[in-house]
């Protein structure tokens, strides 16, 4: 059993808003490690993946709005959408054929979105804080 995310200050990027939506984000790559875990249907697995996929498009288009200022926006966008497309592409393969949910995935969902929020999100804000923008 690997450990599961822990929500903690370190990862606040000083956005309420935002701040919420990653504690959502935390949450629900955790309900997808408590159904790996526990052996759970395909099915339940599968609707895990789909509402997450549906709650990344929100988050993303929310945290954009508040970085559409930082001279280097698009990067940031690129970085999201290649995960959406990435988790998608996890989703899709999951749901077309008879693969095995791997953990890798989760792996791979906790990594990206611990780093990105600890090495982007939060020098993004803060660099728009220093310039006043948000």
């Amino acid at each position: 059993m690997e450990h599961k995310l822990q929500w903690q200050t370190a990862y606040m990027v000083g956005v309420k808003e935002v701040d919420q939506q990653h504690k959502q984000l935390f949450e629900m790559i955790n309900s997808l490690q408590d159904a790996y875990e526990s052996n759970q249907q395909k099915a339940d697995i599968q609707k895990i993946l789909e509402k997450m996929g549906d709650y990344l498009s929100t988050h993303f288009t929310c945290e954009e709005q508040y970085l559409k200022d930082h001279p280097r926006f698009e990067e940031h966008r690129k970085e999201h959408w290649k995960f959406v497309n990435q988790t998608m592409k996890f989703t899709h393969e999951y749901d077309s054929n008879d693969a095995v949910f791997e953990y890798s995935v989760i792996d791979f969902l906790k990594r990206w979105l611990l780093n990105h929020v600890l090495n982007t999100d939060i020098v993004f804000f803060r660099d728009l804080k220093k310039s006043a923008s948000i």
